[in-house]
């Protein structure tokens, strides 16, 4: 938000919105999705590198190549209990792969759970000024108000830099809730919260409303083609105008 002065009242000051710039993130968990991006580099602004799910020395390789091009980077290693593919990446495995990779990264995506658990990398990714997004997955019920209240209380007390909010809805009802509850928090921390609806019904259009609004981030689809659940990132693009 900035202040601008009328020239008909020039002691009292007008504040005029200024839009926020919602990033097109492309998410990277197939071998298939890091050729796709490196074929089209500019799909999206930035990209998450999924680590339980795609990982070795020539994929870091190639995302610290899409770094090097100006791409922000958010490195994402789920619990499987947040839908991560390796079920063996416990606490002190993922923290080895966060401190071994901070370097190609300009954000870490910490799941909720962790992020007590995962205080040292929140420090360390700091001091290197890394951004931190905490990320609160609602993926087998629909949360009740009270219940998305405790990722804003998290987010505010570990003073991350984005919120990340996904709940699975499939009734008008949960995504009229959802987007109250979304909407409040981005006029509470413009362009610092990042919901997503996931649902066949909701996927798409969600986002683009979302985007509207200010959202930090929307994550798109690279390889794959999942209807209207999601975006893939060039059709997010041309449907955003950019």
């Amino acid at each position: 938000m900035k202040t601008i002065l009328t020239e008909e009242c020039p002691e009292d000051p007008v504040e005029e919105s200024v839009p926020i710039k919602t990033l097109r993130v492309g998410v990277i968990r197939s071998y298939a999705d890091l050729v796709y991006a490196q074929r089209n580099p500019d799909a999206a602004q930035a990209y998450g590198l999924r680590l339980d799910a795609i990982c070795g020395p020539e994929v870091i390789e190639k995302v610290r190549n899409l770094k090097e091009r100006g791409k922000s980077i958010i490195l994402d290693i789920r619990a499987p209990e947040e839908g991560g593919r390796n079920k063996s990446l416990d606490i002190p495995t993922r923290a080895m792969l966060f401190r071994e990779h901070l370097d190609i990264a300009t954000h870490v995506d910490i799941d909720d759970g962790s992020a007590v658990k995962l205080a040292e990398i929140r420090s360390f990714a700091k001091m290197r000024g890394v951004k931190i997004i905490i990320s609160s997955r609602f993926l087998h019920f629909f949360p009740s108000e009270m219940r998305m209240l405790w990722p804003l209380d998290l987010f505010r007390a570990v003073e991350a830099d984005i919120l990340r909010l996904v709940a699975v809805v499939k009734r008008r009802s949960e995504m009229s809730r959802f987007d109250a509850f979304a909407e409040q928090a981005m006029k509470e921390f413009p362009g610092r919260i990042a919901p997503m609806a996931i649902g066949a019904k909701y996927g798409q259009s969600s986002c683009k409303r979302f985007a509207v609004k200010g959202a930090a981030f929307v994550d798109c689809y690279l390889s794959e083609d999942v209807g209207e659940e999601g975006w893939q990132a060039l059709e997010f693009k041309k449907e955003m105008g950019e």
